[in-house]
């Protein structure tokens, strides 16, 4: 497709109270909150903060761009939220109960609230927030730590969540934000095939405990409807690089290709209705009550005061895990070949995660925290973008970025409603979630440089093409730097599963796995320059 010089946009005038330098939103202010008075200086004047409602809505393009981001942020936020609700609910059933104390109805209005809050005020509204994987292992860990002390759930999650809160605003008080400059393409990678992890996780177990469990007949069409969804979504998205139909409706499919997938198959299910598959959790409460018929405000002054200091570490590592989490899925959305141009907002996002979260504590919601794929997929489904060559590989370059609140609050205004229409939601099958799981796993490693260096075991060196890094480096080095992520890898994966531990244990190692993935950002720093060059580790990230 024709290129669109960039500088050919007209710049809306609003523009120019923005600092475009990438240097100053990772320098310290030297005073306290300095960070976040500059955040909220600039995201909230107010021709900026207009523009955030009010451009791309002149033009018909742009109205497309977002009714069809709003409609792919509605499935990929509302798939995994009953999922991922589902999952807190059998993870937090307390003995004697057939409910779990967090369920798919608290997981829903918590998205619902959160997100709307969370786009308003947001500096970088494009970043998306929502109970993510690694939240759910830190709950179910944390769940199962008070099981095995003896330790009343709820309340002792609430004292996790507030002393998270206070250490996270003490980070934006100290403009600690600015750090998250050091994170790096290296602990990045591996934070991403976290993801990827869980979310084929989420695809496989549940497709094999219905194998062992379920007759042939379920398991084959459990097993054809995810493939399938995963599939039609992934060739739908696909076809806009295609030289099919007129660029117009190209594009058009690619936009909507997951809502097509998902509704699309949810239909073809109804075919053979006679085969019992399981079909999505949806909340069977009258009204708002919760999963459990507890109270909506959780009792914290119950929690002893031993109980309340200890939650003190658990807290401390849940901020690592916001700490990281959030700036990771900025630092993906603020990424230069996404061509922001409003600027970021890293410590007035952090302040408004800290308030989110001690919030959700106090109500007994699923904690939010910036998620990836969602964040950096968000903004490319805003974005106009063309196909370029760059060593050797084919990518989407973006032309021209959109940077909205609109979608993000619509989409979670609808999500609110969805509960309302819970008669509509239960006609989903979970193999449908399921196949929704392995395209963003698909979708979040497409890109990634460790997955591709993983590849080149099994790639003819000579057929890459000169400008490839790989010219640049000796092979033996590129394997050793891969080998080393892979172990690094595989030992996030064991503490985040914490299947080595038997019986109950005084302490869940598996809440351990935030301090796994902050120990990477040194070993890039310290360790990885014994053994590669600047030049190598240049190249390699």
């Amino acid at each position: 497709e024709t290129e669109v010089d960039e500088n050919a946009i007209p710049m809306p005038s609003h523009m120019d109270a923005v600092t475009l330098d990438d240097g100053e939103q990772f320098k310290r202010s030297g005073r306290l909150f300095g960070g976040l008075m500059m955040d909220i200086r600039r995201k909230y004047n107010w021709e900026l903060y207009k523009s955030d409602y009010t451009d791309g809505m002149t033009d018909m393009r742009g109205i497309l761009k977002y009714v069809g981001a709003t409609a792919w942020l509605f499935f990929a936020l509302l798939l995994p939220c009953v999922a991922f609700g589902a999952v807190n609910n059998d993870s937090t059933i307390l003995p004697g109960d057939t409910k779990g104390q967090i369920g798919v109805l608290e997981t829903l209005i918590g998205q619902a609230i959160c997100g709307v809050i969370f786009h308003i005020f947001a500096g970088q509204p494009l970043v998306i927030i929502r109970t993510t994987g690694p939240l759910v292992a830190f709950t179910n860990g944390l769940f199962l730590w008070s099981e095995s002390l003896e330790i009343e759930f709820l309340p002792f999650k609430c004292w996790t969540g507030l002393w998270a809160c206070l250490f996270l605003l003490i980070v934006v008080a100290l403009d600690a934000c600015v750090y998250s400059r050091y994170i790096g393409v290296f602990t990045e990678e591996l934070f991403a095939l976290l993801i990827v992890g869980i979310f084929v996780q989420q695809f496989l177990t549940p497709l094999i405990d219905v194998a062992k469990n379920d007759s042939t007949d379920t398991f084959l069409l459990s097993f054809l409807l995810s493939l399938c969804t995963f599939l039609v979504a992934y060739v739908l998205v696909e076809f806009k690089k295609s030289f099919l139909l007129r660029p117009f409706l190209r594009t058009l499919l690619s936009d909507f290709g997951v809502p097509i997938s998902v509704i699309l198959f949810s239909g073809i299910r109804q075919i053979w209705d006679e085969i019992p598959i399981e079909m999505m959790p949806v909340p069977d409460q009258p009204g708002l009550s919760t999963s459990s018929g507890r109270p909506w405000f959780v009792h914290f002054w119950d929690a002893s005061v031993e109980s309340v200091f200890l939650a003190m570490l658990s807290g401390l590592i849940l901020s690592m895990l916001f700490f990281l989490d959030q700036n990771i899925s900025a630092n993906f959305v603020n990424r230069k070949e996404n061509k922001m141009k409003k600027g970021s907002g890293y410590h007035l996002d952090m302040l408004i995660a800290a308030l989110l979260v001690a919030g959700c504590s106090l109500f007994g919601l699923p904690w939010v925290h910036g998620s990836l794929p969602q964040s950096p997929m968000h903004a490319r489904a805003l974005a106009d973008v063309e196909e370029v060559e760059l060593h050797g590989r084919r990518y989407e370059r973006v032309i021209r970025s959109r940077e909205t609140r609109i979608t993000g609050i619509v989409c979670h205004i609808l999500i609110g409603l969805s509960i309302l229409a819970t008669e509509v939601l239960a006609y989903i099958p979970m193999p449908v979630v399921w196949g929704f799981f392995l395209y963003l796993a698909v979708a979040t490693v497409s890109g990634n440089d460790m997955w591709d260096r993983c590849l080149l075991v099994f790639t003819q060196a000579e057929k890459l093409p000169s400008n490839h890094y790989i010219r640049r480096v000796p092979i033996k080095k590129v394997h050793l730097f891969t080998l080393i992520q892979v172990l690094l890898f595989a030992l996030l994966w064991l503490v985040k599963s914490n299947f080595y531990i038997p019986g109950d244990p005084v302490f869940n190692a598996g809440l351990l796995f935030p301090l796994v993935v902050a120990s990477f950002i040194p070993i890039r720093m310290y360790l990885m320059p014994r053994w590669f060059s600047k030049t190598e580790l240049d190249a390699l990230g």
